[in-house]
């Protein structure tokens, strides 16, 4: 597992930084809402064996939508 991401602002086809370590600032009802997303991507890969490359939080949580971050389920790249 890896944990990719972006300097907020950068421009867009910026290459992904690796971090080393994530914080996340939520209330319980959010940090709900991002573990079923998680769950949800999870089963989806499996489902789709090879054809999954990606999925997007903010295109299954409308909840969330305007106050987080993207966050982006990938698939393992070998």
């Amino acid at each position: 597992m890896k944990a990719l991401g972006w300097i907020d602002g950068a421009p867009d086809g910026a290459n992904a930084l690796a971090l080393g370590e994530i914080l996340i600032e939520a209330e319980p009802a959010s940090l709900r809402e991002l573990a079923r997303f998680v769950v949800h991507a999870a089963e989806e890969m499996e489902r789709m064996g090879s054809a999954y490359d990606h999925m997007h939080f903010r295109d299954v949580s409308a909840a969330c939508r305007d106050t987080w971050p993207e966050i982006v389920i990938l698939r393992e790249r070998v």
